[in-house]
């Protein structure tokens, strides 16, 4: 058996000394790597409720107002409340505006609403007025 007095003795020992040295270091790191990603993965003792946050919330952390703006203006356009005309990028309410909409969509058709019930793209997601108001909500 070799004795091991410094890092290039291992790298001086013979292959099949060295290959079980190898799979037992590999083997002894993959179970600490393992039990530190289980243990740290967890949130601190003190953090017990998690925060329950809805896509205009997340769209906020990643992006700001504008990004909000526009997950907003994405959702009614796909829920038929709101047409995008493709070709001048006018945004218009197509109907009503219903109730019990989230905060973020509301601004939005009250700011469509306000406008005529159109306006560009590119004004809606850059309004600061709203923006405002949905972050006081």
């Amino acid at each position: 058996m070799h004795q091991i007095h410094s890092f290039r003795d291992i790298l001086d020992l013979p292959g099949p000394t060295f290959l079980g040295f190898y799979f037992i270091s590999a083997g002894i790191a993959f179970v600490l790597a393992v039990a530190l990603r289980y243990f740290l993965r967890f949130p601190a003792e003190g953090l017990q409720h998690r925060p329950n946050l809805d896509p205009y919330d997340v769209a906020y952390l990643r992006g700001g107002a504008p990004r909000m703006m526009e997950a907003a203006l994405a959702a009614l356009v796909a829920e038929g409340l709101v047409k995008v005309n493709r070709v001048d990028g006018q945004v218009s309410m197509h109907g009503g505006q219903p109730r019990g909409l989230a905060p973020a969509l509301s601004a939005v058709c009250d700011l469509i609403s306000e406008n005529s019930g159109s306006m560009r793209i590119g004004r809606l997601i850059n309004s600061t007025k709203k923006q405002a108001k949905i972050r006081v909500e």
